[in-house]
């Protein structure tokens, strides 16, 4: 049996509810108002109602004595009367005997506490319940019929003893049951055990591994907890991490894009400038085209301005004497403006001939794609020619533009050296000769000692005298060879044998010639026809320095610098003496400086 169930049997018995042979005769409105028993301080057993009646069931009393004040007494500690059944027996069901305290208290007679169970028992009998009053009437409570004063006196005597008897059987049995339980726990006895339900050890079995799953299950819930922490921190720094590289890819994102649009303005920038580059490159190549027709134009017109003249002096008879007076003759027959041009014609005459060699070559290698390197460049190279130049030629990778550059140089410097070394660089004698040295070592003592006069009449009358001399010296011989050293550096330019530019030397030795006879006309007329002041032709060393105030340089565009070393030569200058030792330029000798070769290393 449970526990529960033995809870109840226990308070149904202390209540004093009704035995099974009297429950067939209970009555439903006896049970929802139960007669509750009371001890006083002398053991005397009083009953009553509901104390929840207890008030009102007094102010009702207070009432009815004030209207019937000669009411019958005594009716206050009377139990209540139950209306007879018509089988003269008693026809209701005496309510459920309570004990005040009694439910309140938790699990009575079995694990109950004495010492807190007896002032519950021990309570003072309700003020207004045991008050008895003889003198007044007593009424029935709700639901009892009252007994009138001509029923049968007999019969409420029954009634009465009848019910004496029960609530006296019902409290001896209640309070022996109570007095067995005070003296077992005086005494310290144990209650006797009873055999354990199986199905409650069974559920205190199933209890028990419950609280023991709980138990794994909460750590398991922990562990997981602390996984999930764990786990949470990770997906935290994996967020963070990814944030960072979100961060550092669109950070490298816009760097990229900057970068792409630099490059792309770069790009831009870049092809408009090679675009410009090739319209200057084209637009430079038409205006050498065009310098060198008008070239040979100019050469033209002064050969035919020159054949006018001759037939112009053939006219008016015999040429004059050229001196009036031996000694005293000091009158220009040509002016310094004409010996000027005369220079600058031959200056113009040397680039159409080295523009058209050029032109010429450049189809020859453009047609033949075959080079050979079985040549020895040291071999050939001629003495005019200039070392840095020669070593700029050898250099490799160079472009198409670079060498006509380089070439060019070269080709001007062995020319006009070899011109100045034949006819410019005596100050007497037209043609340079071995006697040459020992009179332009008499000529300086005789100007610095003699009249002015005197001095330039000497001067005059000795290159008359000598020119048909030396003029009826051929220099055909020395045409040849500087036209065959001219192709010498072409083919060293362009790594080939000579032998394969043989024919082109052919083709440009007439008009070299035609420059010598030029040159020797203008050397003639510049020691004999001018009296008053000294014109010399000159040229500048190599191993100067440029000096933009005395020579010019030939390719300004490309920022030669003052105190450059001078590479070559690219044209003759015209100098003026004046009587009293002032030395001035007409034509500036033109020069290559180390600019160029700045320039294509740029280039390259």
């Amino acid at each position: 049996m449970s526990h529960s169930n033995q809870q109840h049997r226990s308070r149904q018995h202390v209540q004093g509810g009704p035995r099974p042979q009297d429950r067939k005769h209970s009555d439903s409105r006896h049970h929802d108002q139960p007669i509750h028993i009371r001890f006083d301080r002398d053991g005397n057993i009083t009953t009553h109602d509901d104390p929840s009646r207890k008030r009102e069931r007094s102010s009702e009393r207070a009432n009815q004595e004030q209207r019937d004040p000669g009411g019958r007494s005594g009716s206050t500690n009377r139990p209540k009367r139950l209306k007879p059944s018509e089988d003269g027996g008693s026809s209701k069901e005496m309510p459920a005997l309570q004990i005040k305290g009694a439910a309140s208290r938790g699990r009575f007679p079995f694990d109950g506490n004495s010492a807190t169970d007896l002032p519950e028992i021990k309570d003072d009998v309700d003020e207004l319940d045991c008050i008895r009053d003889s003198s007044r009437t007593d009424h029935p409570g709700p639901g009892v019929h009252p007994i009138s004063s001509t029923e049968d006196s007999s019969t409420a005597e029954v009634v009465d003893r009848s019910l004496a008897s029960k609530l006296r059987d019902g409290v001896v049995g209640v309070g022996g049951h109570l007095a067995t339980l005070f003296t077992a726990k005086s005494r310290g006895s144990t209650p006797p055990q009873e055999t354990p339900d199986p199905e409650l050890v069974r559920a205190r079995k199933d209890l028990k591994e419950a609280h023991l799953h709980i138990e794994d299950l909460q750590a398991t819930n922990a562990e997981l907890a602390a996984d999930l922490q764990t786990t949470q921190h990770g997906l935290r720094e994996a967020l963070e991490e990814l944030d960072a590289m979100r961060t550092a890819n669109q950070r490298q994102g816009r760097c990229v894009n900057s970068e792409q649009a630099e490059k792309t303005t770069l790009s831009r920038d870049l092809a408009q400038a090679q675009s410009s580059l090739h319209e200057a490159e084209e637009e430079n190549r038409k205006l050498r085209e065009r310098v060198s027709d008008l070239s040979k134009e100019r050469g033209v017109y002064n050969r035919q301005l020159k054949l006018l003249k001759k037939a112009a002096e053939g006219r008016n008879g015999a040429t004059p004497n050229t001196s009036l007076d031996a000694f005293d003759n000091t009158v220009d027959q040509i002016s310094e403006s004409s010996a000027k041009t005369t220079l600058d014609s031959i200056n113009d005459g040397l680039d159409s001939i080295v523009m058209d060699l050029l032109g010429e070559i450049a189809i020859f290698f453009a047609e033949r794609q075959d080079r050979t390197d079985e040549y020895a460049i040291a071999d050939v190279l001629p003495e005019t020619s200039s070392e840095a130049l020669n070593q700029a030629l050898r250099w490799t990778g160079l472009s198409e533009e670079s060498r006509g550059l380089l070439l060019d140089a070269a080709l001007h410097h062995q020319v006009v050296m070899r011109l100045y070394d034949i006819f410019f660089e005596s100050d007497v004698l037209t043609v340079y000769v071995e006697a040459a040295a020992i009179l332009d070592h008499l000529f300086v003592p005789l100007r610095n000692g003699e009249p002015w006069s005197v001095s330039q009449r000497w001067r005059a009358l000795t290159a008359t005298y000598l020119a048909p001399t030396l003029g009826s010296l051929s220099w055909a011989e020395t045409v040849h060879v500087l036209a065959e050293e001219m192709v010498a550096t072409i083919a060293s330019a362009y790594s080939v044998a000579p032998s394969l530019l043989g024919t082109c030397s052919s083709s440009f030795e007439k008009p070299l010639t035609k420059l010598f006879d030029d040159a020797f006309k203008l050397t003639l007329a510049l020691k004999r026809d001018v009296l008053s002041v000294q014109l010399s032709v000159k040229i500048v060393p190599v191993e100067l320095s440029f000096n933009p105030d005395v020579e010019e340089s030939v390719w300004p565009g490309m920022g030669p610098l003052k105190g450059d070393n001078i590479i070559g030569n690219y044209g003759l200058g015209l100098e003026r003496r004046t009587k009293g030792g002032q030395i001035s330029s007409l034509t500036r000798p033109k020069v290559t400086t180390a600019a160029l070769l700045r320039h294509i290393e740029i280039e390259q």
